[in-house]
């Protein structure tokens, strides 16, 4: 791979563990197919992201693992048994570093109102910077960056990671840009989270797809209701 080449690294721990936080309203079984169809339109979006020459997804999921063959994604193992988000991209990272990669977008998987156009968009805008930061809706977690070299920081993925993320920048004494993008603002933690994407009509194919087949169309008048 090229030297000026964009890999795209796409974290997804165990899916029987995904969106614990929305138990209160979905079974585990329409909570992985929900996850597993945001994690297919994050990998659509990058495999159609005119900046993004190659991606990978870090897992040791056999359901994440096909729904990355299947969206063209390369599958990087994850530690057994995982460690954590922070530790995964960091295996995503080392292999960026030892393909001799310029740029490296991280993102997280949970991201349903993602495009290309918006992934372009961020990698264009982040040339100039060792380390640009996407933040949440919240304004406190970090939904994407774009690190140049890909090891210029450590990942902080979790509570508070924007602060934490601007802290590491600022250790290693390299400037660090934050970059609003709406699309890429929205992931799903909370069951407000998931109303926003339905009453918004912006989401991606599968997401779209799943909400109806799984017939979660019944937890939108409980949500309002409340």
């Amino acid at each position: 791979m090229s030297s000026g080449s964009c890999s795209a690294i796409v974290p997804v721990k165990p899916l029987v563990e995904a969106l614990g936080r929305l138990s209160e309203i979905l079974d585990g079984p329409r909570r992985r197919a929900l996850q597993a169809a945001m994690l297919a339109d994050v990998l659509d979006a990058c495999m159609h992201a005119e900046l993004v020459d190659e991606t990978f997804v870090v897992t040791n999921d056999a359901a994440a693992a096909t729904v990355a063959g299947t969206c063209g994604a390369r599958v990087l193992n994850d530690y057994v048994p995982p460690r954590g988000v922070n530790p995964a991209v960091e295996v995503g990272l080392s292999h960026a570093v030892s393909d001799g990669v310029e740029t490296a977008l991280v993102l997280t998987a949970d991201l349903p109102q993602v495009t290309p156009a918006a992934l372009d968009g961020l990698i264009g805008a982040a040339r100039d910077w060792p380390v640009t930061l996407v933040p949440s809706s919240s304004g406190t977690g970090t939904n994407a960056m774009v690190l140049r070299p890909p090891d210029v920081i450590g990942p902080h993925l979790g509570l508070g990671s924007l602060a934490l993320h601007q802290e590491a920048a600022a250790t290693v004494g390299v400037e660090c840009h934050v970059a609003p993008v709406p699309a890429l603002a929205v992931d799903v933690d909370h069951p407000d989270d998931l109303l926003a994407v339905v009453e918004s009509g912006e989401s991606g194919i599968e997401f779209a797809r799943a909400w109806r087949v799984v017939g979660m169309d019944r937890f939108l008048g409980t949500t309002a209701s409340s």
